[in-house]
């Protein structure tokens, strides 16, 4: 009884986290831009099931904390960002 039990306990649980349909959202360092007031980040908006659903490269005003986002196709990527 106690084997069927923690069988069903198991299988319940993990049934349960695969279910996790969350958008998950990962960022890099910010790298400054020298000679001005920005810093970049660049995003990736993903999801468990879908893959990656965008990424884009967000420009932060320091000055006055506005942004300006270049969004990339989800085929591309990026390499790195030289200083």
């Amino acid at each position: 009884m106690k084997h069927i039990l923690l069988i069903i306990l198991t299988t319940f649980a993990l049934t349960t986290y695969g279910q996790d349909k969350y958008n998950y959202v990962s960022f890099n360092k910010l790298t400054e831009v020298e000679g001005t007031g920005y810093v970049i980040a660049r995003i990736e908006n993903w999801g468990k099931t879908e893959g990656f659903k965008n990424r884009y490269l967000l420009f932060i005003d320091t000055k006055n904390g506005q942004t300006n986002q270049v969004d990339f196709p989800n085929e591309g990527y990026f390499r790195k960002l030289n200083k």
